[in-house]
Parts: C-alpha cells; sequence; structure tokens
C-alpha cells in the first residue's frame, strides 16, 4: 500500500515537509515515522530512512506494515550488496585478462 507512493521530486518534498511537522508536534506518532521513512527512501535519503523506520518500531514495535518494510529495506540491501560484489569481481576479472594480453 504506502510503498507505492511516487510523486515528482517537489510533491515528495512537500509530504516530507508534512510529516516532518506531524513528527515536530508528536513524537509518539509511529506512521509519521513511517511515512516520512518511504518518502525519505524516495528522495535518496537511506540513512534518515533507516532511522525513521526503527523510530516507528521503537514505538510501535508489533506493527506488521512497519515490520514488512523492515524486511523489504532489508532484502534489498542484502541484493544490492551482493550485485556490487559481483561487479566488483567482472571489474577485476576484466582487469586481469588486460594485463596478460
Amino acid at each position: 500500500m504506502s510503498e507505492e507512493i511516487n510523486f515528482e521530486t517537489s510533491d515528495l518534498e512537500r509530504e516530507l515537509t508534512k510529516y516532518n511537522i506531524m513528527v515536530y508536534f508528536n513524537e509518539k506518532d509511529a506512521n509519521a515515522y513511517y511515512y516520512r521513512s518511504i518518502v525519505n527512501g524516495q528522495l535518496g535519503n537511506y540513512i534518515e530512512q533507516v532511522k525513521d523506520l526503527n523510530k516507528a518500531l521503537e514505538i510501535d514495535p508489533t506493527n506488521e506494515e512497519f515490520l514488512k518494510y523492515k524486511n523489504l529495506l532489508e532484502q534489498q540491501d542484502a541484493i544490492t550488496k551482493r550485485s556490487s560484489r559481483k561487479i566488483r569481481a567482472a571489474i577485476k576479472e576484466n582487469i586481469e585478462k588486460k594485463d596478460t594480453n
């Protein structure tokens, strides 16, 4: 549901401002942290994304939607790390082939 938020950058920045205000006025609003996490991720603010998700889970640790989103982020991180290792290996192999030619 919420992971499908897809806006232009200016819309995302407005959404981020909205959630910043919500958090400012209610630091116990787990949903505001959660949705701000999603928006931060779409803006490429990955550190803030994780911090906000962790804060949402700190406030509401059994929320299924929050837990699913955390699992999704962890899976994406694992895929990215595997891809990076494969790319580095391919680059190294290509360099070694050039050195032997």
